[in-house]
């Protein structure tokens, strides 16, 4: 995530925040650098996605910690996931009489 794209983030959150944080544009784009620094592996889309699911059921701030936890590129399980098929799929079977190669 980029810079512009964090502040986009932040815009939607402060919208839907009870008490928006960032009440100046300077504040604002100060926390945008913050937020993508924090987030460079997260894609503008997982953020919103991660985004619309914690205000679905949370009316707590949005924090950082909760966008890499919304993310399946962060999230362990999903990563488990990725390995396990990237290890079926590599796997390679020996042709019958051993490992000699002709």
């Amino acid at each position: 995530m980029i810079a512009r794209e964090a502040n986009i983030l932040l815009l939607k959150i402060n919208a839907r925040d009870k008490f928006p944080r960032w009440t100046t544009p300077e504040d604002l784009a100060f926390a945008a650098r913050e937020w993508a620094e924090d987030l460079t592996d997260v894609t503008l889309d997982d953020a919103l996605v991660a985004m619309r699911e914690h205000y679905a059921t949370s009316s707590e701030r949005m924090t950082i910690a909760d966008v890499i936890a919304g993310c399946p590129i962060r999230d362990s399980s999903w990563a488990g996931n990725v390995t396990e098929l990237r290890l079926a799929r590599d796997t390679h079977t020996l042709p019958p009489g051993g490992d000699d190669v002709a």
